[in-house]
């Protein structure tokens, strides 16, 4: 029913009773036992399940994210979100799954959305979210993994309001403390959800700086390296906001962003084959022209921290802007947003490279606009 918008304004009346319906069930679910004192990441990385999709290297660095001392990854943060004793049962989460997947929908609507994200009741959504044993540390059913993928559906969607009286704006730090372990998630689908969520948040400067102390950036970038496009999508949604903050830029260029984001263009450019690459191509090109496009001085960016780009990495950035084949793949897009966007990033990367990188890019033009590596 909640299909069309009209049956979505109609329901929305009905709202209030909605949420009580969703606390009742889930008023049930079982007290949270007291955290142990660690984070959640800080478990042994033999409990940690990698995805296959990942490289090697990417799996080394996430191994290296949770062995991180706690001080150093999260600063005054923490990941200890408690856990239940015990599962609920299986028809309690299986209403629940329902009422949840009934808000997601009702979120689609934009007029729907943004009068649901106001009702103080929302909060339970969050409360449930931190409920729920999945994060990928712990062994869940698969009523509760629904469950969780159904809370990260709906928060992505009533997220995506910023007006003030948003409810779940309010609690920005509390969602970044739960959703940057679902990056690590081994199910594909709730490291994209989280991602995008996160994406949402990121527009507000307070989940930046909480997503940076939270180690989130260093996260993000592993996931350029997926398999999906449409993960890498979700990860540049979140990076592309957190690098035109001057005050997170820092933490990106700490993770070695400007060469993780060069590679996973190129990656990037080579899926020719999925919708999801285009977006994801444009908006890495938009993260890396937001970090490299702050004067610096003395070859420091406006946040202190070096903005050095190693001649390798230039060139291959250099590569994939002038690039035939890469501008034929732009030629058959079919999404018009990306196909429309990508000249005007490509042309300020080739603008920031020339001015910043003349030697490096020289070279390039000598090879005849070729990377270091070919593209395509």
């Amino acid at each position: 029913a909640a299909a069309s918008a009209g049956n979505r304004r109609a329901i929305t009346s009905s709202f209030a009773l909605l949420l009580s319906l969703l606390r009742d069930y889930a008023a049930c679910a079982p007290a949270a036992r007291p955290s142990s004192g660690k984070s959640v990441s800080s478990q042994s990385s033999s409990a940690v399940q990698f995805d296959s999709e990942l490289t090697a290297e990417a799996s080394e660095r996430m191994s290296g994210l949770h062995e991180a001392s706690e001080s150093d990854r999260l600063g005054e943060l923490s990941l200890g979100a408690a856990k239940p004793a015990a599962g609920m049962s299986a028809d309690r989460v299986s209403v629940l799954v329902k009422l949840v997947r009934l808000i997601a929908h009702l979120a689609i609507d934009e007029e729907t959305g943004a009068k649901l994200g106001s009702n103080q009741e929302l909060g339970i959504l969050i409360d449930l979210l931190e409920a729920v044993p999945g994060d990928g540390l712990a062994p869940t059913t698969f009523a509760e993994e629904e469950l969780q993928l159904n809370i990260l559906s709906a928060l992505t969607n009533l997220t995506y309001y910023e007006d003030e009286s948003n409810c779940l704006l309010h609690e920005q730090v509390r969602l970044c403390r739960l959703l940057v372990p679902l990056l690590l998630h081994p199910n594909e689908e709730s490291k994209l959800e989280a991602a995008r969520t996160l994406g949402n948040l990121a527009r507000q400067p307070e989940a930046r700086n909480a997503m940076c102390k939270l180690r989130a950036p260093d996260a993000l970038l592993m996931l350029l390296e997926h398999l999906s496009p449409a993960v890498a999508e979700g990860a540049c949604g979140a990076l592309v906001n957190v690098a035109a903050d001057s005050e997170c830029r820092a933490a990106l260029l700490g993770c070695d962003a400007l060469r993780r984001l060069a590679d996973g263009m190129a990656q990037l450019a080579e899926a020719t084959s999925d919708a999801c690459a285009p977006a994801s191509l444009v908006l890495a090109g938009k993260t890396l022209c937001n970090l490299l496009c702050v004067p610096p001085a003395s070859g420091a960016s406006a946040s202190g921290a070096p903005c050095a780009l190693e001649a390798e990495t230039a060139q291959l950035l250099w590569g994939i802007v002038e690039s035939e084949s890469v501008a034929m793949l732009v030629a058959n897009w079919t999404a018009d947003e990306p196909k429309r966007e990508w000249p005007q990033v490509a042309d300020t990367l080739r603008k920031l490279l020339t001015a910043r990188w003349p030697v490096e890019m020289a070279a390039a033009d000598a090879r005849g606009g070729s990377a270091s590596r070919d593209i395509l």
